[in-house]
Parts: structure tokens; sequence; C-alpha cells
């Protein structure tokens, strides 16, 4: 009960805008590349969950997207050692975003540019295993990288008075790029299992874009959940 009072306390600092919760959901495209040259794109289903305060003409938020796709086809390069296989591709992709707000003449309908940063944190995951024959050991073949990059898209917003709690319904399309900085990876050179941790092979680098829808609760949900909880 405590922690529910403190968050709508924090939420009812109104004076010069509101807060809210974002969460949707759409898919994305992704497109790699590097010097390697020999990557395939790959379709992925996407989520979004963002907790922002909107002021009169923009809004700042802390965006958390999480992106699911089958990568084909990947080639990796490990100290000499080139592979190639298929991938289940976990994407993570954290940072802030500031929108500038322009409201249409009705009322009913606004659009918002919007640019961000963000951190990415990226795992293939795959069902097979790597054995060393000297001792046996066996890996998951499997790998992780991470990098930054950014974001440009525009959100449409419908803002819906007659819901009870929610604000609005956003329609998103956006760009984004990434740059990866670093990867850990399983690999098997003369029959023995080595560890890669270093710079990204191949200098990868990923093209993605993206369309999302996602629903807004803000002030309505707080006033609603104030009076359930006896807050008046």
């Amino acid at each position: 009960m405590k922690f529910l009072s403190s968050l709508l306390t924090l939420m009812s600092f109104s004076a010069y805008g509101s807060a809210y919760l974002e969460l949707g959901g759409g898919v994305q495209h992704r497109m790699l590349d590097g010097d390697n040259g020999n990557y395939k794109s790959n379709q992925s289903l996407a989520t979004e969950a963002s907790i922002g305060y909107r002021f009169e003409n923009f809004d700042l938020a802390l965006d958390g997207l999480y992106t699911y796709g089958r990568q084909k086809d990947f080639s990796y390069n490990y100290a000499g050692v080139t592979s190639n296989d298929e991938f289940n591709w976990h994407s993570v992709s954290v940072g802030p975003t500031l929108k500038y707000h322009i409201k249409s003449q009705s009322g009913t309908w606004a659009w918002a540019p919007f640019a961000g940063v963000f951190y990415n944190h990226t795992s293939l995951d795959n069902s097979g295993k790597l054995t060393d024959s000297t001792t046996g050991l066996k890996e998951d073949n499997s790998h992780k990288a991470w990098g930054y990059g950014g974001k440009l898209g525009v959100q449409f917003t419908q803002f819906k008075p007659e819901s009870k709690i929610l604000e609005s319904v956003n329609y998103k399309i956006y760009g984004s790029y990434t740059k990866y900085r670093g990867t850990e990876g399983n690999y098997i050179i003369g029959g023995a299992l080595r560890e890669y941790d270093g710079d990204t092979p191949d200098n990868l680098t990923d093209v993605s874009v993206g369309f999302l829808v996602s629903f807004s609760f803000g002030d309505k949900l707080y006033q609603k959940a104030k009076t359930k909880l006896g807050l008046n």
C-alpha cells in the first residue's frame, strides 16, 4: 500500500504536465550489414513499454523495446574461423526519447516527431551444441552482442476522451541504427572449444524500420486508482 501511495503521489505532480505509461506492440524489419557483406534481413515481432512525462509541447520518456525474430544464414567470424547458422534473435533496446507534439485543429488527433538514443543487448540462441573433441566439454552454440544507436520517427496520437482509463491510442513509425561494439561467443578450432570475447567481428551494424501500436495510461488511471485506494 505504501508503494502504491508513493507511486500515485509521484504521478500527481501535474503543475507543468502529466506522467504516463505507454504499452504497445508491432513489427520490425531488420537489415544487417558489415565487412562480411553476406547478411540477410529478418522480420521481428516487437513490444515496447515507455514511462514518460508529458509537457505542453513535448515529452521525455524512457523507452524499452524488445524484438524477437529468426535470423537465417547468419555468418560470424571468430579468430579466422567462419561459421554459418540460423538463430533465434532476441534484442532489447533501452534509452531516452524526446517527442515534440503538434496538435491538429480538431483536437482529437496530434502527431509528434521524435528522436532517441539507446543501449542495445542482443542474444542469438541456437539449440545446437559445440563439443570439444579432446575434453568432451559442451557449450551452447549461442552468441551475445551489445552496442548503441539512435532512432528517428513520428507518432500519430488519437485521444480517447470517452474512455474511463485510456488516454490515447498511438501509432508509431520509426527507423533506427545500431552499431555493435562487443561480442561473446563459442567456436571450434582444431577440435578444441574456444570462447571469443571482444570487439564485434565484421563491424556489424543494424538498420531497422518498425511500426508500433500502443495505448497510453495517465491521469485517468491515476484518479481511478486514488479513488479505489481511498486516497482522495
